[in-house]
């Protein structure tokens, strides 16, 4: 029905002000650099070592209140609809339609003050994805897709948009790829840099490490990105950006090769010939023909 067309999420959304800093600032009385601001001004940001212990805090506080509007704001929306965010959010419901939420993905990467992170926002229904839309503050970038009515990017604040198409490329020698890696310090780390050793031993143009799942998605369904691995996510990790990336044209599976509803486990996205590529080139790697055990999440 129009739940499900690519026009009534983003007029929802945008309507909803689900993604707006000002709605933020307004509802928690965030003023200055002690509150809304600090997200606003996140991208500029970059000298923590002379950070005050007091605008640290306000980073935190407008950190949370970011997170709280989010899930707010989609219960308001989608009242019928599951929520399930990353900060613990479960909430239960009777649509059948469940949302996969991450108020901030790229936290490090905020903290930091460096301008790539981004909120996703994934709804999965019994057929599997349906809606996705991930939203980058810092670029005025938003991603939007339906199944079956393909992939747009728009940019909010400049009232423009346009389709999207993954880049087509299928040789790994002409090829930008991307990956991430875990917050722990485990096994893991060391298996995923023989990976990137690889595809660079096969003369890969390049490997990126964003720091936003969401945004490594989108970029291969932009086709700025021609392939993305990574393990160990979560569902609102992935599931926006996957039906994103998989409307643009783009393969998007997990290790065994299964095109369902991505848990987070294992995903890899690319044009399908050289997704097939990279798909072999992982493997190849993996320890006993499996991922190490997860430890905590990521």
């Amino acid at each position: 029905g129009d739940f499900t067309t690519q026009s009534n999420v983003a007029v929802q959304l945008k309507n909803a002000k689900i993604i707006t800093r000002n709605e933020a600032r307004k509802k928690f009385n965030l003023n200055s650099v002690e509150g809304g601001d600090v997200f606003e001004n996140a991208a500029t940001s970059s000298d923590k070592s002379a950070e005050k212990p007091a605008e640290g805090a306000a980073r935190q506080q407008a950190l949370a209140a970011h997170r709280e509007l989010i899930v707010d704001r989609m219960r308001e929306v989608f009242p019928d609809d599951a929520i399930r965010a990353e900060e613990g959010t479960d909430d239960a419901g009777t649509s059948g339609r469940v949302w996969h939420l991450d108020p901030l993905d790229g936290t490090t990467n905020y903290v930091h003050g460096h301008p790539v992170f981004a909120i996703s926002m994934g709804c999965t229904d019994p057929d599997g994805l349906l809606l996705g839309a991930v939203y980058a503050p810092a670029a005025d970038e938003l991603y939007l897709a339906a199944r079956g009515h393909g992939a747009r990017l728009e940019a909010p604040g400049r009232g423009t948009g346009r389709t999207i198409r993954a880049s087509g490329e299928t040789r790994l020698d002409h090829a930008l790829l991307a990956t991430g890696y875990p917050y722990r310090r485990d096994a893991l780390v060391n298996m995923n840099s023989d990976i990137v050793n690889a595809f660079l031993l096969a003369n890969c143009h390049g490997v990126r490490r964003c720091g936003s799942a969401a945004l490594d998605l989108c970029s291969v369904a932009a086709g700025r990105l021609d392939g993305y691995w990574e393990f160990h996510l979560n569902p609102w990790d992935v599931a926006a950006g996957a039906l994103i990336a998989r409307e643009a044209g783009a393969k998007v599976t997990d290790l065994d090769g299964g095109e369902g509803t991505p848990d987070g486990t294992s995903i890899v996205a690319a044009e399908p010939r050289l997704h097939a590529v990279m798909l072999e080139t992982i493997r190849e790697r993996l320890p006993g023909g499996g991922l190490p055990a997860r430890k905590g999440t990521a």
